[in-house]
């Protein structure tokens, strides 16, 4: 099963296809910047001018048994108890994204891991203007096809990658779809919610598990001011 995953995802356009498919990426938005609802806006703003596709996205918040778990790769290492530990800090936001090439793309628009580097080779990248340290750099993304359909399933068990792949690829590759500014999400046109899409909710309805569907930037300083991040 997960074999046959991988191999989908690597998103190889058969003979006959004029365009190549679409590719999947995890984006992760990391707490320092979920803590700032001008950064969280911007960044979104960034997707959107970027070509992505957001076909899912979520509030979440981490407890140590989860960040411990997906970055299990990294124990040992110097600095794997201080990102464990900052990733459970606050709410993250995380986002199924797609377009051609979307996981060169979005590594090419969070900009370098090391700040430092980020601010003067890719000053106009998300690191690069909102990045604080190397761990806390605002944005992770995935970094090949089979780490983009072990993360996506790790953020998202409820999204059927194969069976996107299998029946709503195409529709999107061939542009019928259309941006739901409420939902923040693209959708089919014909279609109002797609059955794996979810609603978007702020951090603090997440946690609780009360839909409350996040549409503008008073709405975040509102969750923000009112002590809920």
């Amino acid at each position: 099963m997960m074999f046959n995953l991988l191999r989908l995802v690597k998103m190889q356009a058969p003979i006959g296809h004029a365009r190549p498919l679409l590719q999947l990426t995890l984006a992760l938005i990391k707490p320092d910047a979920v803590a700032h609802p001008l950064i969280l806006q911007a960044i979104h703003q960034k997707i959107l001018d970027n070509n992505f596709i957001i076909l899912m996205h979520k509030y979440l918040k981490w407890g140590q048994e989860e960040s411990r778990a997906f970055y299990a790769e990294h124990s040992g290492r110097f600095f794997y108890q201080r990102v464990v530990e900052f990733m459970t800090s606050g709410p993250m936001r995380a986002y199924v994204l797609a377009r051609e090439d979307a996981i060169q793309r979005w590594r090419y628009v969070m900009g370098p891991t090391k700040v430092f580097r980020a601010r003067y080779s890719a000053p106009e990248s998300i690191r690069g203007t909102y990045g604080l340290t190397d761990t806390r750099n605002t944005t992770h993304g995935s970094d090949s096809p089979e780490s983009a359909a072990k993360e996506i399933s790790f953020f998202f068990p409820e999204f059927k990658q194969q069976q996107w792949i299998n029946k709503e690829e195409m529709s999107y590759r061939q542009g019928l779809y259309f941006y739901h500014s409420e939902k923040q999400l693209h959708l089919l046109r014909g279609h109002q919610q797609q059955p794996m899409q979810t609603q978007e909710s702020s951090p603090q309805a997440a946690f609780e598990g009360t839909d409350c569907t996040l549409d503008s930037r008073a709405q975040i300083e509102r969750v923000v001011t009112t002590g809920q991040l």
